[in-house]
């Protein structure tokens, strides 16, 4: 009894079965058999097929500066109705959607048109579209693109940029498929990224003229906030450090030749710094960024620190010649003195207070020459740390 028991039980669900797989084909085939998806669903040439279009937003793959590029992950929802893919649920066995290939209905040609990809056009052959019975058509294509993008470098590493992606219908215009964008057009749905944030998002609908046809274009933009954590410990600090380095080279005494070595090792440090901004940064003259011009300025502060500390060095070291020459004249003079006439007691007594005066004369000689390179020394100390304060200040406040 009850082995018969589930023998019924299993006939029942296999004819439930049967029935549902019925209902499916023959609605499909009802749907399908006379329908073109290269004619746009509409009952007369004047009736238009009005697209809502929705974005959102998956991930951002990479911002490519140099070359002002963003490579962006997403999906755009276009929801549409199609009045030829309409029928009663009740009809066939309560099946209310459908789900079918996008090359099998009609959908409108959406293009990208600040792609710089090879594929321009949103869509490929394995994404489904479902239909439902009164006719409202639902395509979620997914977008893996590389877009054109306006960075903002003026502010760099502290930049913001906006970028977007530009729909439009390439080939039907606003008198027969006008696009439309939801009440909240592009949706967040990336996880945190770890170079960029972004700030806020929005949509804007432009009418574009083309040979008196007017097309619409949707342009989905969002503002990128650059995470400048990172770029802030490897290339700000260790610049400012740097200037910081070049004051302190006038700290040393004139006598240490290793400051001019030092000297020239930062401004070596600088053209480094140099050319890994330049492989960064695009090669624009319409927008030179801050930092740009901020390492410049320490570039030409690290050229004044090598010449200054050169300067110094050459004039202590021809004081330290004058003072040896002294020495010797003094001392060749004295020696011829004291072999040719042989001086009485009063005449050595005079003799002793010239040399005494000759002394005096020699100590203030020496000193005259090692104040005047200590004093060249601490006046280039106070215009490069005035010029360095200028210079870092100047450039904080113009990207903070």
């Amino acid at each position: 009894m009850v082995l018969l028991l589930m023998f019924f039980c299993v006939i029942f669900i296999e004819g439930v079965n049967t029935v549902g797989v019925t209902e499916m084909e023959r609605l499909y085939s009802d749907l399908f058999a006379r329908y073109n998806p290269e004619v746009r669903p509409s009952l007369s040439s004047s009736q238009t097929t009005e697209v809502t279009v929705q974005m959102s937003l998956a991930h951002i793959m990479d911002l490519d500066i140099k070359q002002q590029v963003l490579h962006l992950i997403g999906f755009v929802s276009l929801r549409w109705t199609d009045q030829k893919l309409t029928w009663t649920p009740g009809m066939y066995g309560g099946i209310d959607h459908l789900f079918v290939r996008q090359n099998q209905v009609w959908k409108p040609d959406i293009a990208v048109i600040n792609s710089v990809s090879d594929k321009v056009y949103v869509g490929d052959k394995e994404v489904l579209v479902v239909v439902t019975s009164n006719g409202s058509v639902t395509w979620e294509p997914v977008i893996n693109m590389q877009v054109t993008c306006q960075v903002n470098i003026l502010k760099y590493p502290f930049d913001e940029s906006i970028c977007g992606l530009e729909l439009t219908s390439w080939m039907y215009s606003e008198d027969s498929v006008p696009l439309r964008i939801t009440k909240t057009p592009l949706r967040m749905v990336m996880a945190e990224h770890s170079q960029y944030r972004v700030k806020f998002h929005n949509a804007e609908i432009f009418k574009i003229n083309h040979h008196g046809a007017f097309y619409t274009k949707l342009n989905f933009l969002f503002k990128l906030s650059r995470r400048a954590s990172y770029l802030v410990l490897i290339l700000v600090l260790p610049v400012t450090l740097l200037a910081i380095l070049c004051v302190v080279s006038f700290m040393l005494s004139p006598e240490v030749p290793e400051k001019t070595s030092l000297a020239i090792t930062i401004l070596l440090a600088y053209t480094v710094y140099l050319d890994i901004v330049d492989k960064e940064l695009p090669e624009i003259s319409v927008q030179i960024s801050h930092f740009v011009k901020y390492l410049t300025v320490l570039l030409f502060l690290s050229f004044f620190c090598v010449t200054g500390n050169a300067i110094v060095f050459v004039v202590h070291k021809r004081g330290k010649a004058r003072e040896l020459a002294t020495q010797e004249v003094t001392s060749v003079t004295h020696y011829s003195d004291d072999s040719t006439v042989k001086p009485s007691p009063n005449q050595s007594s005079f003799h002793s207070a010239d040399v005494n005066m000759s002394e005096c004369k020699g100590r203030r000689l020496q000193w005259r020459h090692k104040t005047k390179a200590e004093k060249m020394n601490f006046i280039f100390l106070v215009l490069n740390s005035v010029l360095l304060a200028l210079a870092i200040s100047g450039y904080f406040f113009s990207v903070l």
